[in-house]
């Protein structure tokens, strides 16, 4: 029958095979009081009265029958984890400067490096964004101005109007109306200066990116159908 079958496959789908207890079988053969020690010390590390949360669902009656043996097993519980010396010895102890991760070199192979990345799926709308920060380099305006590099955007209260001019007609009528998305807006953070644009449910992604781009032109008094805009 239907419950035989589903509960002959939920056995089979989590029976381990022998590849992944080969590690345990190893370390049984070699001394069962090391792994029985390696079970106690999880135990002691995972199994403790801080954090824990009970959830009863039952009558009043039973709940009320019941909460002088949870409390009594919560205060069997160990109120902190227990860190044995061979554990300690493994973490480093309490100076992080112990840790193999204080090594540039290792944390460097640890980490994956870094680069532009596309998932294609097979979908037929999209959420497309656009970010930067428009503060940047404005905190070093005077090594700015003798490297002759381009500074960040001091803040006024004008970006504030403008961004909502932005929402409220060029992403209205660009990305939504003659779009199709289901929205679009853009978002300006003044204590950090992070600008974002972003649509949801849009069938669209270079004409979509094509609009962000044009919003300097549009602001600018140009209509944003020109070639004008750079992004912001």
């Amino acid at each position: 029958d239907n419950t035989s079958s589903i509960s002959t496959s939920t056995s089979t789908s989590t029976t381990p095979n022998a590849s992944d207890l080969a590690p345990a079988t190893a370390d049984a053969a070699a001394g069962w009081e090391g792994v029985m020690k390696d079970l106690h010390e999880i135990r002691d590390r995972l199994l403790t009265r801080s954090g824990v949360i009970v959830n009863i669902t039952a009558s009043e009656e039973a709940i009320e029958a019941a909460m002088p043996h949870i409390e009594g097993f919560l205060k069997d519980l160990p109120p902190q984890p227990k860190i044995t010396p061979s554990l300690k010895e493994r973490t480093h102890g309490d100076d992080p400067a112990t840790s193999p991760l204080s090594s540039p070199k290792l944390r460097a192979k640890l980490l994956l490096p870094r680069g532009n990345e596309a998932l294609c799926v097979p979908t037929q709308v999209n959420y497309v964004a656009k970010a930067g920060n428009l503060f940047e380099d404005a905190e070093d305006e005077e090594e700015a101005k003798k490297e002759g590099e381009k500074k960040g955007y001091k803040m006024h209260g004008s970006a504030l109007v403008a961004n909502k001019l932005i929402n409220n007609t060029w992403l209205w009528d660009t990305v939504r109306v003659q779009g199709g998305a289901y929205g679009g807006f853009s978002s300006f953070s003044p204590d950090t200066g992070s600008f974002v644009y972003l649509s949801y449910r849009d069938p669209n992604l270079e004409s979509t990116l094509e609009a962000y781009d044009q919003t300097p032109n549009f602001l600018r008094g140009g209509g944003g159908g020109g070639t004008g805009g750079k992004g912001i």
